[in-house]
């Protein structure tokens, strides 16, 4: 919320569609940006918790499959999908975003490692390390 969201949720301790149900009054989100890198099942939860006529926007890749993702729901719900890749434009927002300080970034930031530990960096936020969740992970280098 310190970064401007109106509503966290905290999967592991809330059900999601029940937040998302409260917070609309069963209407659904109009909008879903899913950023989560590898982790196929927030998809299957963004089609859930979606509107009918709402947009899901993905910007995270998978990697692979989506298992459990049934297509007549996004038929019935006449959902549009969009996939985003790199945009140029956006660094641009991004950079100015940073450059204004109106935001506190360092509240995203997970991670800080040393240049050294730059492979253990990629593991966590590859997801390969256990109990290591990331939303950034930031390396440095130390003297």
């Amino acid at each position: 919320r310190r970064v401007g969201a109106d509503v966290t949720v905290n999967v592991e301790e809330e059900d999601l569609g029940s937040v998302v149900d409260d917070v609309t009054g069963g209407t659904g989100a109009d909008l879903v940006v899913d950023v989560v890198p590898h982790t196929a099942e927030t998809l299957c939860d963004a089609v859930e918790i979606a509107k009918p006529m709402g947009t899901i926007v993905i910007a995270g890749t998978k990697g692979h499959a989506v298992t459990g993702l049934d297509p007549d729901v996004i038929t019935r719900k006449a959902l549009t999908i969009k996939g985003v890749q790199k945009l140029s434009s956006s660094y641009d927002l991004a950079f100015d975003l940073m450059a204004s300080t109106r935001v506190p970034l360092e509240t995203l930031s997970t991670h800080l490692l040393g240049l050294e530990e730059v492979e253990t960096a990629i593991d966590i936020l590859a997801g390969r390390v256990p109990g290591e969740r990331a939303i950034c992970v930031s390396v440095e280098p130390r003297p």
